[in-house]
């Protein structure tokens, strides 16, 4: 897998096309417990490349990866379960799994976080009830993840689902 970036500089994941050999080497460094060659492997079957599309198998072998804290094979899974794509859909696991992968620094589980935050729909939890949790936090000084204070970036998000 290659990274490039976007042209408004978000990170593009790009799936290598991989000879039969190089997926048969993936294959054996997954069995054998590494948490890259898990997601790796799990990306060709999710595009069905020089294996067979299988969606189930991709998320299997996502969880494998995210279970050793892979942040990538975290989002991925995530996306799994919002999508129900090779497993049963599930917003609040799909959102466990983002949470997991943002706060391993995951720009894209961030956002995707950030954003169920600002429309009332994380995990269920209804909006009023978020914002005073976020109005507690800041009364008590508590910071999040990454040095931000609670809210920040509320504003951004809010414009964006107002256009």
């Amino acid at each position: 897998m290659n990274e490039r970036r976007g042209p408004n500089g978000e990170r593009v994941e790009v799936v290598q096309t991989l000879t039969l050999q190089q997926v048969n080497m993936l294959r054996t460094a997954a069995e054998r417990g590494s948490a890259s060659a898990q997601y790796k492997l799990g990306l060709q079957h999710f595009a069905g490349m020089h294996v067979e599309q299988n969606f189930e198998l991709a998320a299997a072998l996502f969880r494998k990866a995210a279970e050793q804290g892979n942040p990538d094979a975290q989002e991925h899974l995530s996306q799994c379960y919002t999508q129900g794509q090779g497993v049963a859909q599930s917003a609040t696991l799909g959102m466990e799994w983002a949470r997991k992968a943002a706060d391993q620094g995951s720009l894209q589980s961030q956002f995707n976080v950030g954003f169920a935050f600002a429309r009332g729909t994380l995990q269920g939890i209804p909006f009023r009830r978020q914002q005073r949790r976020r109005s507690g936090l800041r009364a008590r000084g508590e910071v999040l993840p990454h040095g931000r204070e609670p809210g920040q970036g509320d504003i951004a998000i809010k414009h964006s689902t107002d256009l």
